[in-house]
């Protein structure tokens, strides 16, 4: 059978599009008017079309490939075949996630793995989901492989939004800080000051200074935002540059408060993505490249080349990881530990859990300290602004005195 496009409207006029698999492009249409729809077009998909090498662009999100990838475990599990499985989650799911699903499935029906079916989705099947599976139809364990991944993809969702959360506010507390002191300096100040400056009294220095604060955002206000804006864009821009990227990532690793998170986070992904290798059955060195290019960090990922090649010519893990300088002492040893007791896949998953919770921690007591400090500064500036506007009152009650 062949998958195929389709577009049609029902009997009130609502569109509705989707994939059918039938031998020709008359039997989709019998089978849409059989369900009561009106076939507008009819068309293979680009699965049939062409080559293996296929890639398109569908990404889904990683709540999706959490939930569907958990899903065909499941039915994995209860023997179901796989064909039949891909079948069964393509008629639950919608949209996105459907035109996916029945790719893969027509690539499977076609007499390709569910590895390289997958592969043709490198949006949203990275490398390691790829090689992880394909290991797991190599072991005959494709199931349980499945829940594995379903967990790490989970586990890199939940870590995401408890990072975003913890960030969100000061964020926003940040911008309602600034955005109220400029309305201030905007729109009240120059009100209040124009009140001492009608009555020719030399104004204090404190006093002068938030008048000149006050006319520069009044005259230069919307061309400063234009202007931090391209600078925005431009830094934007400037980040596609290989070199740029490759400092800033440097940088991020070298820089003071900035490079514990910044280490930490990508030593845990490199552990967690290298752990999964080594517990579905792929090979240290092969499962440190691929680990590697699971690194954000340009700079980082560059390192891990000579540790892969350190560990290639037959030096431990934990040593060639070691030379590196940006894993946490804690984590090398329990590396080591796994490495002198045969169990190192599982070591690796633990020092990757325990990785994760000290940065979760690490950022709550870092957002916890900068909302107090923001508080801080932002009551300085108010108390500025008032003393400011209370000099020069104070000094007319002086005279009148």
């Amino acid at each position: 059978m062949t998958t195929f496009d389709y577009s049609a409207i029902d009997h009130n006029g609502k569109k509705h599009r989707g994939i059918l698999e039938a031998d020709t492009e008359r039997q989709v249409r019998q089978k849409l008017r059989a369900i009561n729809l009106v076939p507008i077009s009819v068309s293979g998909t680009e699965a049939t079309k062409t080559t293996a090498d296929k890639k398109y662009a569908i990404r889904l999100s990683t709540a999706t490939l959490a939930i569907l990838t958990r899903q065909l475990a499941v039915l994995l599990k209860s023997g179901m075949p796989l064909s039949q499985a891909l079948q069964g989650l393509c008629k639950q799911s919608q949209g996105q996630s459907n035109r996916l699903l029945s790719l893969v499935l027509a690539a499977v029906r076609e007499g390709n793995s569910l590895s390289q079916g997958l592969a043709r989705f490198p949006n949203t099947f990275d490398q390691l989901y790829c090689a992880t599976v394909q290991a797991g139809e190599h072991s005959g364990h494709l199931d349980r492989i499945l829940e594995q991944l379903a967990e790490h993809a989970e586990s890199q969702q939940t870590f995401r939004q408890k990072t975003q959360a913890a960030i969100i506010y000061p964020l926003l507390l940040t911008v309602l800080s600034i955005a109220i002191v400029t309305g201030l300096m905007i729109y009240i100040v120059p009100d209040v000051i124009k009140v001492f400056t009608d009555t020719g009294q030399p104004l204090p220095t404190l006093t002068q200074l938030l008048v000149a604060c006050s006319a520069f955002l009044s005259q230069w206000g919307l061309a400063l935002v234009m202007a931090l804006a391209a600078l925005s864009l431009a830094l934007m821009v400037a980040w596609r540059l290989p070199a740029l990227k490759r400092t800033m990532h440097y940088a991020y690793l070298h820089t003071p408060l900035i490079k514990t998170i910044s280490r930490g986070v990508n030593a845990q992904r490199y552990m967690q993505t290298l752990g999964i290798l080594s517990q579905s059955g792929v090979p240290l060195h092969s499962g440190m490249q691929i680990a590697r290019r699971a690194i954000k960090n340009s700079h980082f990922r560059h390192l891990l080349t000579g540790a892969s090649s350190r560990v290639k010519e037959g030096q431990s893990l934990s040593h060639s990881l070691e030379q590196m300088g940006y894993f946490p002492p804690l984590m090398l040893y329990m590396i080591a530990s796994g490495e002198a007791s045969g169990k190192l896949d599982q070591m690796l998953l633990k020092a990757a859990q325990q990785q994760q919770q000290e940065i979760q921690v690490k950022v709550a007591t870092a957002v916890s300290l900068f909302e107090p400090m923001m508080l801080f500064a932002m009551g300085v500036v108010v108390l500025l602004i008032v003393l400011a506007i209370l000099l020069p009152i104070l000094n007319m009650n002086q005279l009148i005195t």
